[in-house]
Order: structure tokens, then sequence, then C-alpha cells
């Protein structure tokens, strides 16, 4: 994470629909680690949105059991 401040985690689908939220909380500066309950989602391909203070990414996330 670039900057201090609250930072918030989702995961959507591949049509855009929020499935959740994985992380919101304030983080410091620096590198944040998290782990995303896999077992609550089926195989397949997912999208993580991070959003920090002026930080905005989307990376994609496959699962597979």
């Amino acid at each position: 994470i670039g900057l201090s401040g609250h930072t918030v985690i989702h995961c959507h689908s591949l049509t855009g629909e929020k499935l959740g939220t994985l992380f919101d909380s304030y983080t410091p500066e620096g590198q944040l680690s998290i782990t995303i309950p896999h077992n609550h989602f089926s195989n397949g391909l997912y999208y993580i949105t991070i959003h920090s203070g002026i930080y905005n990414k989307t990376i994609p996330l496959y699962i597979q059991h």
C-alpha cells in the first residue's frame, strides 16, 4: 500500500457484481497481506479491487480447489 490510510479490498465476479468485502480498515504505508476465504467461492476467475486513498488497482484472481 503506497500511503497510510483507509483501505478497502473487494471481490467481484466477471460481470462486475460485488461478491464481498475482504478487507476494510486503516492500513499504514507498506505491504499488506490478507487471507482470502477461497472455500466461499466456486472455481473460476474473479477480480480483486484495492482502494487506498488515491491508489486504485484491480487484479485477477483464479480460484481452483
